[in-house]
């Protein structure tokens, strides 16, 4: 038999990495849970969501501006409900520090621009800011190696 149990290393683990970003000159970090299967309660509501949208007929494969703004809601009361767990510098108009709870982490998220909440969301949604990377020594690959036989493909 062969042993493939080194793939279970590629799981995506369940814990919260920062996010760094700029808000007009100032740094602040976001701590995210990924935004894939390995976080259950993310996961549930994405299926949940999407199951009632189909229980419920709704069937549009048009795309505007509006069903844009309604995804990136959606988006929001996701990431905010189920990914961010933390933050550090998000701060007030006024200067004053925010604590973070779920209901700020929703507000904040929502008041953001479309073109600095898509980045959130996709980072959450990246799998390799979550795996262990591991270190590019190209003094490992030997470049004069012969390559394996290929496979041919539909002979099997």
């Amino acid at each position: 038999m062969v042993d493939f149990s080194y793939l279970a290393s590629l799981e995506i683990p369940n814990e919260a990495k920062p996010y760094s970003m700029d808000i007009q000159g100032e740094d602040a970090i976001l701590h995210l849970l990924p935004a894939a299967e390995s976080n259950k309660p993310y996961w549930n509501a994405v299926l949940r969501y999407n199951n009632d949208k189909l229980k419920g007929g709704k069937k549009s494969n048009k795309v505007d501006a509006a069903s844009v703004a309604k995804n990136r809601k959606i988006d929001q009361q996701l990431i905010a409900g189920h990914c961010l767990v933390g933050w550090e510098g998000i701060k007030e108009t006024n200067g004053t520090d925010v604590p973070f709870t779920k209901e700020n982490g929703l507000e904040f998220l929502s008041s953001l621009p479309g073109h600095m909440f898509d980045p959130i969301k996709n980072w959450a949604a990246d799998k390799e800011n979550y795996l262990a990377t591991a270190t590019n020594d190209d003094d490992d690959i030997d470049l004069d190696a012969e390559a394996a036989d290929p496979i041919e493909l539909g002979n099997s």
